[in-house]
């Protein structure tokens, strides 16, 4: 029996039944690819309708269709049964999910078919672990992507908390009469409450703004790391400075700069930008 890790599956889920392909599909990759590990998650299931014992109502369950899987603590992809209408009835088939896929019809990242073996070698030849170059690019784009996302966010709120009509009317004003006495410049109110919707919450909008900008900055002059952590303990430490990544056994081994800076990440919200 293959062991499966559901420390990441939800209590609510916990008498879901796994589909009976799925089992045998997860025991003939566990030969081939003896390092992987399995594990489930909340997106695991499905709802399905079955029939009663001894009576003719319907019921729904949770049915697992997928397990995940990882290698050396990083996942590679997933495994999973698939329902296809083919010839005109519908069929459940094997799929195979990895990040070397990129598809343009139906699911992107999976391949489906009804032949076990053809899924086996699909497994062998899609589910491969990163090399160092698609580690460091995978990380490398995931901060540059997550900052970026930040900054127009911030910038977004900022905007729109604005009245527009007011700020305008205000500068228009300031700017005649300036232009009157010839000076060159104006100084506008610094009064929120006279220009901004929601007041109370547009200095820390502002400040998220701030920290999230510097460090675009500190990413746009190579500066900096992203840190990658895997649910073996082991973690990969991506450098801009040098576009170059390195594993490391555990935390502990991080360089001194990184490590005492670690803990902080524990007490930070999702989406909260801070420039160190």
């Amino acid at each position: 029996m293959i062991k499966i890790d559901k420390s990441q599956f939800p209590q609510k889920l916990k008498d879901a039944v796994m589909h009976p392909m799925l089992s045998n599909f997860v025991c003939e990759v566990a030969l081939i690819k003896p390092t992987a590990d399995f594990y489930l998650d909340e997106t695991c299931t499905r709802l399905r309708w079955r029939q009663k014992e001894g009576s003719t109502d319907t019921e729904q369950y949770n049915e697992i269709v997928t397990v995940k899987v990882r290698q050396d603590g990083e996942q590679i992809g997933h495994l999973s049964i698939v329902g296809e209408y083919r010839n005109g009835a519908s069929i459940d088939v094997y799929g195979v999910g990895s990040f070397r896929i990129n598809k343009s019809r139906g699911r992107s990242d999976e391949t489906t078919t009804k032949d076990l073996k053809v899924a086996l070698r699909n497994v062998k030849k899609l589910m491969i672990g990163r090399d160092y170059t698609e580690i460091a690019n995978l990380i490398r784009q995931t901060v540059v992507d997550g900052i970026k996302s930040i900054v127009s966010h911030s910038q977004q709120r900022i905007c729109w908390g604005i009245h527009d009509n007011k700020l305008g009317l205000t500068y228009a004003l300031l700017a005649y009469e300036a232009r009157k006495t010839g000076v060159s410049k104006v100084i506008l109110p610094a009064e929120v409450k006279e220009f901004v919707r929601h007041a109370k919450d547009h200095d820390k909008e502002v400040a998220k703004y701030l920290e999230a900008n510097a460090l675009q900055t500190m990413i746009d002059n190579k500066q900096g790391y992203g840190l990658s952590l895997y649910s073996t303990g082991s973690c990969a430490l991506y450098d801009f400075a040098t576009d170059s990544v390195r594993r490391y056994k555990s935390t502990d081994e991080l360089p001194d700069a990184v490590q005492s800076r670690l803990g902080m990440f524990k007490v930070f919200e999702v989406d909260d930008p801070h420039a160190q």
